[in-house]
């Protein structure tokens, strides 16, 4: 008491009072100009727009802010999803608005139009060119001198050789090899691991979903690279999945010092990938290989073979550059297809009515066993199966959230149905899950049988002829097609523009096929290596921490027990 009293007698205390209070009034009356002025260029961009004759140009709206500088960045971490779908409603769907997320402002498209044209991109007047510049520094780590380095070149040839080689492995005869050489990794992994127990007895584990994801991780980097990344560097697919969930700073350019543990993370990733890099090239030269060679233990696939001669062909010679190139394939072929497979299992288990079903398809998608993989699968007929496609494009639906992000290269800027222009290096962008979860496109049952849109369900894409309440969309008259045999049938038909979680139009995902082969072939092959039962009721929700760069994961753990199954038998 006497403390408080010389404080009062002194004024000291009314005076830190007063301090508190006006910075309050200060950061209060500084909002509300901030909303005002942010509110008036909108109120001014939309009675220009009103005031547009047929022809003219109209400049989209800014969605209204409270806080300088940085913006919606708070409103956009503490809800992502929510924030982007009332962002891409607040002038209604199909009018581009203007968002600021402090160091990533962009102008935000959304309805089937717009995102059609955004997709489309039919005058070739965007590029992603300049943010994937920007993810390679910041994202992946390759020094800034070296950077330029990654720009398309002029050399016409060096620049088709490396579109050829992508598009080589992820199709055709490179995909069936890819595909065969991941199945046999994945199987040769789950019958040698030593986290379940070798007889009929149970094992519990913590958590299905790490112990998936790990698995998984290391059986992908093996079939792509070879088996010497992972052996070099055993805890890899910890460090893998520590900067993964780190990652989403690092895209949006959050600087270093305001962002140590994300940057350790990716530089310990990095190190892992120029201990293989080093290991490889005193082991193997990569010009003696025969050229024909689909796969080799030093460098692994031969799309990655390939990719190592291109990268010296363009003269990106400086081993932390190249580690980020590779570190940057590791991350596209893992980050998304990884979750969205855990995701399947989950849904699959969680449903004993479903997983009887499932298991079914899987048993007549069952191939030879061979020396090297016993639980061999026809990935043909996997792939094809209208319930596991249908449960595949649910399950990409649902939980897939990346932003599409473009900038306009062309002198004139780009412009969107509507008449609405976007001005030359400008960021355009585009939130898939706005329009995955849409309740104005998407089939959500009726009043007797709802399916939520935010709820899985199996059987969202598969089209019943006799049902015209049945299928993915909710207007009967968008659908189309029809099956002779009279069986239900998986359909994407008058989806194009809504079902985005491969992008869309000029540059959608090369690697989607892989992504669903690794997705259908990780479920069946642990199905198919072990009984496993969820020990909890209800599945954890999507970590919405990682909206805007991929799959959500899971947000929390789910226990199990497993066992290994006898003889391998699906059903």
């Amino acid at each position: 008491m006497a403390v408080g009293d010389a404080l009062v007698d002194n004024g000291l205390l009314g005076k830190g009072v007063r301090s508190v209070l006006l910075a309050v009034a200060i950061t209060y009356a500084v909002s509300w100009m901030n909303w005002g002025f942010t509110s008036w260029q909108s109120s001014r961009a939309v009675a220009a727009a009103k005031r547009a004759g047929p022809g003219d140009l109209k400049s989209p709206p800014t969605l209204p802010s409270a806080v300088p500088v940085v913006g919606h960045i708070f409103q956009f971490i503490l809800g992502g999803h929510e924030f982007m779908s009332s962002a891409a409603k607040h002038y209604g769907l199909g009018v581009p608005v203007r968002i600021n997320l402090a160091t990533f402002p962009s102008y935000l498209v959304s309805g089937r139009d717009c995102v059609a044209a955004f997709l489309k991109d039919q005058g070739r007047q965007l590029s992603r060119i300049p943010r994937g510049l920007s993810y390679m520094e910041h994202a992946f780590g390759c020094p800034h001198e070296f950077v330029h380095q990654f720009k398309p070149r002029d050399d016409v040839e060096i620049e088709h050789q490396m579109h050829t080689a992508l598009q080589t492995m992820l199709a055709g005869q490179g995909l069936e090899v890819l595909a065969g050489r991941y199945q046999t990794e994945v199987a040769s992994g789950a019958l040698s691991t030593s986290l379940v127990s070798k007889g009929d007895d149970w094992t519990e584990l913590p958590d299905l979903c790490s112990f998936v994801e790990n698995h998984v991780l290391e059986a992908a980097t093996r079939a792509l690279y070879g088996p010497h990344l992972v052996a070099l560097n055993p805890t890899l697919a910890q460090d893998f999945w520590d900067f993964n969930r780190r990652v989403k700073s690092m895209f949006m350019g959050v600087p270093k010092w305001l962002n140590p543990s994300a940057v350790r993370a990716r530089d310990k990733m990095t190190d892992n990938v120029k201990r293989w890099q080093r290991y490889a090239a005193e082991h193997c030269h990569v010009d003696d290989i025969p050229d024909h060679a689909e796969w080799e233990p030093f460098y692994g696939s031969r799309y990655t073979r390939v990719r190592q001669k291109l990268l010296t062909k363009r003269d990106i010679m400086d081993e932390s550059a190249r580690a980020a190139e590779n570190l940057a394939f590791i991350w596209a072929t893992n980050a998304n297809s990884v979750p969205s497979a855990i995701w399947f299992l989950l849904e699959t288990l969680n449903n004993p009515a479903l997983e009887k079903q499932v298991r079914s398809r899987l048993q007549a998608a069952r191939a030879e066993p061979t020396g090297e993989n016993p639980l061999a699968f026809d990935v043909a007929k996997l792939t094809s199966d209208s319930l596991l496609q249908s449960m595949f494009a649910e399950i990409l639906r649902l939980r897939v959230a990346a932003l599409v992000v473009r900038q306009p290269t062309d002198p004139k800027g780009f412009s969107l149905p509507g008449g609405w222009h976007i001005k030359p290096k400008q960021t355009i962008s585009m939130s898939t899950r706005t329009e995955l979860m849409d309740p104005a496109v998407w089939n959500a049952g009726d009043a007797a049988n709802p399916h939520p849109l935010d709820r899985f369900w199996a059987e969202r894409f598969l089209v019943y002829p006799e049902d015209r309440r049945s299928g993915p969309l909710r207007e009967p008259k968008r659908r189309f097609g029809a099956a002779a045999t009279g069986e239900p049938y998986f359909s994407l038909d008058g989806c194009t523009w809504n079902w985005v979680p491969f992008g869309g139009g000029r540059q959608l995902c090369p690697g989607r096929h892989f992504a669903k082969c690794e997705i259908l072939l990780t479920s069946a092959i642990f199905l198919s290596a072990f009984e496993i039962e969820l020990l909890t009721d209800k599945l954890p929700g999507p970590d919405e921490g990682v909206y805007g760069f991929g799959t959500m994961p899971p947000n929390g753990k789910v226990p199990c027990r497993i066992r290994r199954r006898k003889g391998n038998a699906v059903a």
